[in-house]
């Protein structure tokens, strides 16, 4: 039987933009032992641009996966780079939770002494920041810059 990881889609997308999130996993071969589903948030941030949003997201997140365990799940993941929810599931749930966040920050770390973020959007750089802070690599982060393309979030 397949491992199951829940992976939550930090905003309310319909079936053809959980589709597109899916589409991005399967350029990825895990083998046939592990399963991703996609579920996206019922209701939350707009852009992830804004501490308000911020907080928005984590509880939109929190509830999405809040059940995960119970549902059968052995692991969840938070599509956002901002890690939103990661912690206070972290605090409720026996099974491991992720964000690509952290995790991308400490991979570069283990190959090399201070790492930059490039991003996207200007208005997600407070989010970079903050989650750098918040894993505490402000020493450890060179830069945080951005091409400045707003996001398409459903494509």
């Amino acid at each position: 039987m397949p491992k199951r990881v829940l992976v939550i889609v930090p905003f309310p997308l319909d079936d053809e933009g959980v589709a597109n999130r899916r589409l991005q996993a399967s350029a990825i071969d895990l083998g046939p032992d592990i399963q991703f589903d996609f579920e996206p948030v019922k209701a939350g941030a707009a852009l992830l641009d804004s501490f308000h949003d911020s907080m928005l997201a984590d509880l939109a997140l929190y509830e999405v996966g809040m059940s995960a365990q119970e549902r059968g799940y052995d692991a969840v993941c938070s599509d956002t780079m901002s890690d939103s929810g990661v912690n206070a599931l972290r605090s409720l749930l026996d099974i491991p939770v992720i964000g690509p966040g952290r995790a991308s920050y400490l991979t570069a770390l283990m190959l090399g002494q201070r790492f930059s973020v490039l991003t996207q959007w200007d208005g997600w750089i407070p989010i970079y920041q903050k989650g750098v802070h918040d894993a505490g690599l402000d020493a450890h982060c060179a830069s945080i810059r951005s091409i400045n393309m707003r996001p398409d979030l459903k494509n």
